[in-house]
């Protein structure tokens, strides 16, 4: 289904073949801009489906580093101990 921005710039570019190019200067410039506004759009929109999935991936990754970091904080602190008992 065609939303009304498409259909508009179809429309009016319809209009404009049919007025011819030296009459609807004005006409075929406003349909240029629509259809970038409508490209534009569509352009947003598979930017956003993007981006949702990069934004779940990094949660994934993350939810992967935070057991690692915790058992990496650990070893430290068992290599502080060791070394404090070696020093006693």
């Amino acid at each position: 289904m065609l939303n009304c921005s498409y259909r508009l710039y179809r429309d009016r570019h319809s209009l404009g073949l049919r007025l011819g190019a030296s009459s609807s200067g004005c006409v075929t410039a406003m349909c240029l801009q629509e259809k970038r506004i409508y490209d534009l759009k569509k352009k947003n929109q598979e930017l956003e489906k993007f981006k949702f999935v990069l934004d779940y991936k990094i949660k994934e990754l993350k939810k992967q580093i935070e057991p690692r970091e915790k058992d990496i904080k650990q070893m430290r602190e068992q290599i502080v101990e060791v070394k404090i008992s070696h020093l006693l």
